[in-house]
C-alpha cells in the first residue's frame, strides 16, 4: 500500500510543476517576446508514479505585433512611428486544456489516496 501511495504523491508534485508551468505561461501571455514553456512528465524511477522528464521553452516565435510610437523628429509632432515587435508565443487553449489535465490527474490521485487510506483503517479494524 505504501508505494501506491509514494507513486500518488509523485504524480502530484509531477502536476504541481506542470500546474505552475501553464500559470506562469498564462501570466506572461501579454509579455512581449515571452516563450512559453513546457513541462515533460515521464514514469517514475521504477516505472510507478509520474515523474518530471525535462521543462523545455518552446522556441516557437510569437506573432508580430505592431507597436506605435511617436515620431523622433521634432519638424513633424504629429508623425508617429510604427514598429513591429514579437508578441509571446503562450497558446491560452493548450494551457487550458494543461490545466484540466492537471486538475483530473490531482483528483485522480487524492482519490487513490483516499482509497489506500480507508484500506488501511479497515484492515486495523479488522485486526484489532
Amino acid at each position: 500500500m505504501i508505494s501506491g501511495v509514494s507513486a500518488s504523491l509523485s504524480a502530484l508534485r509531477a502536476y504541481s510543476t506542470s500546474v505552475a508551468s501553464s500559470a506562469a505561461n498564462v501570466a506572461n501571455a501579454e509579455t512581449n517576446g515571452y516563450k512559453a514553456s513546457q513541462v515533460l512528465l515521464t514514469s517514475g524511477p521504477t516505472g510507478q508514479g509520474v515523474s518530471v522528464d525535462q521543462i523545455r521553452q518552446d522556441p516557437t516565435p510569437g506573432a508580430m505585433i505592431p507597436e506605435v510610437s511617436a515620431n523622433p523628429n521634432p519638424q513633424n509632432s504629429l508623425a508617429t512611428q510604427v514598429m513591429l515587435t514579437q508578441g509571446s508565443n503562450t497558446d491560452l487553449t493548450r494551457e487550458m486544456v494543461n490545466m484540466n489535465v492537471a486538475q483530473q490527474a490531482f483528483e485522480a490521485n487524492l482519490t487513490t489516496i483516499s482509497t489506500q487510506d480507508q484500506m488501511a483503517g479497515t484492515v486495523l479494524n479488522l485486526s484489532a
